[in-house]
């Protein structure tokens, strides 16, 4: 089924369809929770949602306009999955979680993929036993029949427009990029141009002053992103705990390290300005301080 709508111009697609589209990588649940700003552990980057009007322009719904939609895909899920109800209610949470996303609610095509590919690039997100297509969205899922009316209702005066065909529907932009890379190593430069060095080549930053902290976070970077195996990505864990440890961050109290909570920590002596700063611009610390790092320039 083709999820796409063309809305004045410019390709949507149905907030019930998300899920669909992105193979239950976003379950309904942890969709809206995203929407709603209220997961510890934001799984797309900067997701926007917008309200099906009469004509444009479309408003785009505020986090708190989702809490309610949390709360009742939350009750769904303890209804089902209660102590006094048997298990094994996956298939039908799946179906009726659906239609507690609203209705006539929509993301742009454009603003999606970009936030589905950030929250899920290689950079963030490691995928154990990774196949083909994991990170990508599908605009032609197969949807079962029952809940197809449901997930274009609101929809039904807008037309569908078929995706472009020379676009698998399974390649996440982060492939398309590694073809793009590799057709331009196999080209010859312009007189212009220049080949772009290799992957691990690394870059060259100047910085003001070095301390201690920002230069544990490098060694931590370069531990673990120099000369890695794409076939075994270091755990994004492991590496949160070591930013933790450098850090000085207390983990959540279930275990979660502070690095991967989405949040700062909520002391102000913890964030990140103290990573930054001369020691000698510490008011913590006198003028004659010892420097953690080289002083400034």
């Amino acid at each position: 089924m083709n999820v796409v709508v063309v809305i004045d111009g410019r390709e949507a697609i149905p907030v019930r369809a998300i899920p669909f589209v992105t193979g239950w990588t976003l379950s309904p649940d942890a969709l809206v929770n995203d929407l709603a700003g209220s997961s510890e552990l934001t799984r797309i980057h900067d997701p926007r949602a917008y309200h099906l009007t009469e004509r444009g322009p479309y408003p785009a719904m505020l986090p708190k306009e989702w809490d309610a939609v949390v709360a009742d895909i939350l009750e769904l899920q303890e209804r089902l999955y209660g102590d006094d109800n048997p298990k094994g209610r996956y298939l039908a949470w799946r179906e009726r979680s659906i239609y507690r996303l609203p209705k006539a609610v929509f993301l742009w095509r454009d603003e999606f993929e970009l936030s589905f590919e950030i929250g899920y690039g290689r950079h963030r997100w490691a995928i154990m036993r990774e196949r083909a297509g994991d990170r990508g969205i599908t605009l032609t899922p197969i949807i079962p029949d029952n809940v197809c009316d449901a997930i274009m209702e609101g929809f039904e005066r807008f037309a569908a427009l078929a995706p472009p065909a020379d676009l698998p529907q399974d390649e996440s932009l982060a492939a398309k990029d590694d073809k793009d890379m590799a057709a331009r190593r196999d080209d010859p430069p312009t007189p212009n141009e220049t080949k772009p060095e290799p992957a691990n080549a690394g870059v060259t930053v100047t910085l003001p002053h070095m301390t201690a902290k920002l230069e544990a976070l490098l060694k931590i970077m370069r531990a673990n992103w120099t000369d890695y195996d794409p076939k075994r990505l270091p755990k994004q864990v492991n590496i949160a705990a070591e930013i933790d440890e450098a850090m000085g961050w207390t983990p959540e109290k279930n275990g979660t390290p502070l690095a991967m909570a989405g949040r700062l920590p909520p002391s102000s002596s913890q964030t990140g300005l103290p990573t930054i700063r001369p020691r000698d611009r510490d008011p913590r610390h006198g003028p004659y301080a010892p420097f953690l790092g080289s002083p400034p320039t």
